[in-house]
């Protein structure tokens, strides 16, 4: 649990996470303007932007450490 909250930290302290929400809800906003057009290819569109900023978060957040202080914080949690 202490891992998970200095990770949460860190993460939050970087402030990583702005760049994918901003870019999910500026296509969210872009999308949904409109009414005009079928809902399957919005909900598509919502969908893979989604996954676009899910793995640009998961990338920043599996980034946001160093790899001197990554080992080091593996050591110390002991796995």
């Amino acid at each position: 649990m202490a891992v998970f909250r200095y990770v949460l930290a860190t993460v939050l302290h970087s402030q990583r996470y702005v760049a994918p929400a901003v870019f999910f809800v500026a296509i969210l906003a872009i999308l949904t303007a409109s009414d005009s057009g079928p809902l399957l290819q919005t909900y598509s569109a919502s969908a893979a932007a989604m996954l676009a900023s899910a793995v640009w978060l998961t990338v920043a957040i599996v980034g946001v450490e160093e790899p001197v202080g990554r080992s080091v914080l593996v050591v110390a949690v002991g796995r």
